[in-house]
């Protein structure tokens, strides 16, 4: 009963066998990492980082929106076969993936693996606001300021964790922060 469906789930990154290209996108230097690991060995494929020095041969961003808006370049030319593969942080990684599914690809096309911070983007269902960067479960809404537990509830479509207030039923009765995210 503990397996929630929507939470990610993350795995190596690793060629594709059959895809005429792929694109390896990476931020900071466990992403970089991750994605030398799976450069393919044959094949077309494009490198693209952001978030530091990089080993690999790949086209460096200095910001995340223009690695995002390159990205969606790339993926705008490439045939149907391509793969998508990601590694950063986790709202990095669901940045990427949504610039991807805009450009047609389905899930099965993109590769994601959590490379750096675990720190999650936070949708307040009371006033609709995503807190950035929470690393700590409870957090307050940086809008509306109300306690909110951290669910393990992903949605792709707002790349954020659903946060509820904790204390509804008691108002005030707010447990100790964890630090959990980091």
């Amino acid at each position: 009963m503990g397996w929630v469906r929507s939470k990610p789930v993350y795995a190596p990154l690793a060629p594709v066998a059959g895809a005429e290209r792929h694109v390896l996108v990476s931020w900071g230097e466990s992403g970089a990492r991750a994605v030398g690991r799976a450069l393919p060995l044959s094949g077309e494929w494009v490198c693209l980082h952001g978030g530091g020095e990089t080993p690999l041969e790949a086209v460096a961003m200095a910001d995340q929106a223009g690695l995002l808006l390159r990205l969606g370049e790339e993926l705008r030319v490439s045939p149907a076969s391509t793969v998508l593969a990601v590694a950063g942080p986790e709202q990095f990684v669901w940045e990427c993936c949504r610039v991807g599914r805009g450009c047609g690809m389905s899930r099965e096309q993109m590769l994601a693996e959590l490379a750096g911070s675990a720190a999650r983007s936070v949708y307040c269902v009371h006033c609709k606001a995503i807190t950035p960067g929470v690393t700590t479960n409870p957090v307050r809404c940086a809008s509306c300021g109300q306690a909110l537990l951290v669910r393990d509830h992903f949605s792709r479509l707002m790349v954020a964790f659903a946060g509820v207030r904790i204390d509804a039923e008691t108002p005030g009765d707010v447990p100790e922060t964890e630090e959990l995210f980091a």
